[in-house]
């Protein structure tokens, strides 16, 4: 960090570098600089930009000045001192949080961008109106039917997957903003991969519900009911990881039992 003795060392050296007179080029990127060393203090990289200021002083000092030196010295200096000092940079280089929800925001960019070509395609290829071939261009007939297909059910649990890792993000943002430590990058695909899991294993718990390794409640395949009970589940599913590894590993205890009553012999 710029210290006091830092600079009293600096002013010193400029104090007696002044003695033997200066041009007025010199002096204009000299005074340039000492206008920086009160930006330098709370800057990332302030102790490594010390460095370079004093050697951008001593350049002016020399008989005859290296104004040149000086002068790229301190626009690279600049940019750098006023790019640290953004509002941007502050929020999404300091703050942890901030970078979980920056995976989450690109996400969600890339998730609507996705189903904005998806409904492109859909409306140029006409698809909706092949599940009633008989429905007019037009027309809605049809759509009412594919609404309640599996197809369709698929995409709600992975919406509701995918809402249920938001929520779990939002809700752990305290625990975010002590992981200050933590790598930048871990942090951004956290947020931004944490949907996607969260998608995934909705997808999953699906499945095995259609595949009856798990029942609840009696419920009927096709149900009302039934079409609830598969949302709230993704939704957990996606909210809890532990959940859905408890659900896996139940699934796999079954599986493997039975495989085991089949292996022994009688």
């Amino acid at each position: 960090m710029v210290t006091e003795q830092h600079i009293e060392q600096l002013t010193n050296q400029v104090r007696i570098g002044l003695q033997g007179g200066l041009e007025a080029d010199a002096q204009n990127e000299l005074a340039r600089l000492f206008a920086l060393l009160p930006e330098l203090p709370g800057t990332l990289d302030d102790h490594r930009l010390m460095p370079a200021i004093e050697i951008a002083i001593s350049a002016l000092l020399l008989t005859p000045p290296n104004v040149y030196l000086a002068r790229s010295i301190r626009h690279q200096l600049e940019q750098r001192i006023h790019g640290r000092n953004s509002l941007g940079h502050r929020l999404f280089s300091r703050s942890a949080v901030a970078k979980v929800i920056l995976g989450l925001g690109a996400l969600l960019i890339c998730l609507t961008i996705t189903a904005i070509v998806i409904c492109i395609f859909l409306s140029t290829c006409s698809y909706l109106y092949c599940v009633d071939p008989k429905g007019e261009i037009g027309s809605l007939r049809g759509i009412d039917s594919y609404l309640d297909s599996t197809q369709l059910l698929l995409l709600g649990i992975a919406a509701a997957g995918a809402l249920g890792g938001m929520i779990s993000i939002m809700t752990r943002l305290d625990k975010f903003a002590a992981a200050a430590s933590v790598d930048s990058w871990l942090l951004f695909f956290t947020g931004f991969f944490k949907p996607i899991i969260g998608m995934g294993f909705a997808l999953l718990i699906f499945a095995i519900l259609r595949c009856e390794f798990i029942t609840v409640g009696g419920m009927h395949q096709g149900s009302e009911q039934y079409h609830h009970l598969s949302l709230v589940l993704a939704f957990i599913a996606g909210f809890s990881e532990r959940f859905a590894q408890d659900i896996v590993v139940t699934v796999e205890n079954s599986i493997s039992g039975e495989h085991s009553k089949k292996a022994t012999p009688a």
